[in-house]
């Protein structure tokens, strides 16, 4: 399936409150719906003052000139200014915009101040809107030690433009049913795309490795980081092995380097493309999936799904799986072997998972089998282009 109904003539305008380039979820997810021959369609936009690395990831990449990354300084942007005084000049520079270029339609992803210029985009009413959410965007606000006052203004503009838009697409089932419990409207469940299968592991090399537990990316808070490094101290000294943590990416490495000097050997690699990411986390015994278990991010685990486990299924290695019973995850439990769940916060019960998991390991596991039913299930590219598509053709 392709995008019929837009071209490089009168394309679709694809508004973010990040740029092309950014290695966070929601720019993966983007990247991977859309090949080359789509991204000529599209024109994206970012709030962010942040500038293309690569340009060759999404030629059709500008920066927006009327938030506060363009009016004040693109090194000290503000999300507060974005999300108040800036949000109605953004959302007309993206009408001139799309007067200029002929657009015929708006896919807005609902982040950030992305969710106030949305609300504008909406009452202007002059082009057929989109919105995508991968993070529930009130919660999300809720956790910002910066912003945390917006909240009320971004569930103002959030029911908004929910309730407004032409059509939805959604992280997953919790989101979809929260959204519809909530405000009333049905949306559509969009994931990664991806299209090449699980190959087979290699022979996990024990002498050479150790229990090294890898983890990548946001883990949302620090709690629970030293709460799985005592699970790898304690598992590693009742099974007399040396004991790892590898983190890859943006988390709470040197905090934990210091925290548990002389106690547990900690790696910690910068942001790494996925490709090499890859190669790193086969290295490890088992991989990290956690979301945060108090009561201020229910809404969080109930309604994201984590872009990162569609990574981690391309290792074919073996995940521990740290989350409450309402997690939007739980059903990869039923994958039990390959999907290991640690529901509680006791630091002796993710030991005796990982004990366990060691003790029954093989030379010869098939992880890759229960990895690529994975993501044949959540990240199918062809399934995924396909819901996400018909929205979007739908626009016109």
């Amino acid at each position: 399936m392709e995008l019929s109904t837009f071209s490089p003539e009168h394309p679709l305008l694809l508004i973010t409150d990040y740029p092309a380039d950014t290695g966070g979820g929601g720019a993966v997810i983007l990247r991977s719906l859309l090949s080359q021959q789509e991204r000529e369609k599209v024109i994206w936009l970012s709030l962010s003052g942040a500038t293309q690395s690569d340009p060759a990831l999404w030629k059709g990449h500008h920066r927006l000139t009327q938030g506060s990354s363009g009016m004040i300084s693109s090194a000290r942007r503000s999300i507060f200014l974005d999300s108040t005084w800036f949000a109605g000049n953004l959302a007309a520079e993206i009408l001139d915009i799309a007067k200029e270029r002929q657009a015929r339609g708006l896919w807005v992803v609902m982040h950030g101040a992305v969710v106030h210029v949305a609300a504008h985009l909406i009452r202007a009413g002059q082009l057929p809107i989109h919105l995508t959410v991968h993070d529930d965007p009130t919660s999300y606000i809720m956790r910002s030690k910066k912003n945390f006052v917006l909240t009320p203004l971004v569930e103002r503009d959030l029911a908004f433009a929910l309730k407004k838009a032409d059509s939805i697409d959604v992280i997953c089932q919790g989101m979809a049913q929260r959204y519809k419990s909530r405000y009333g409207v049905d949306s559509t469940i969009v994931h990664r795309g991806t299209n090449q299968e699980i190959e087979p592991e290699t022979t996990y090399d024990k002498n050479r490795f150790g229990l090294a537990i890898g983890v990548l990316g946001n883990t949302y808070s620090y709690e629970q980081l030293p709460i799985l490094c005592q699970a790898i101290i304690e598992a590693s000294r009742q099974l007399g092995v040396p004991g790892k943590l590898v983190i890859v990416g943006q988390s709470f490495g040197d905090r934990l380097q210091k925290h548990f000097s002389g106690q547990l050997d900690i790696d910690v690699a910068n942001h790494l493309d996925e490709t090499t990411a890859i190669e790193r986390l086969r290295q490890c015994f088992m991989l990290y999936l956690n979301y945060p278990f108090s009561w201020r991010t229910r809404v969080l685990r109930q309604t994201s799904f984590p872009t990162k486990l569609s990574t981690y299924l391309m290792t074919a290695r073996p995940i521990i799986m740290h989350v409450p019973d309402d997690s939007s995850v739980m059903p990869l439990a039923n994958y039990s072997g390959y999907i290991n769940l640690w529901n509680n916060c006791d630091p002796m019960t993710g030991a005796k998972i990982l004990i366990k998991c060691w003790s029954e390991s093989k030379s010869e596991d098939n992880f890759h089998i229960p990895a690529e039913n994975i993501r044949q299930k959540y990240y199918d590219l062809n399934r995924n282009q396909e819901n996400l598509f018909k929205l979007l053709n739908a626009l016109t």
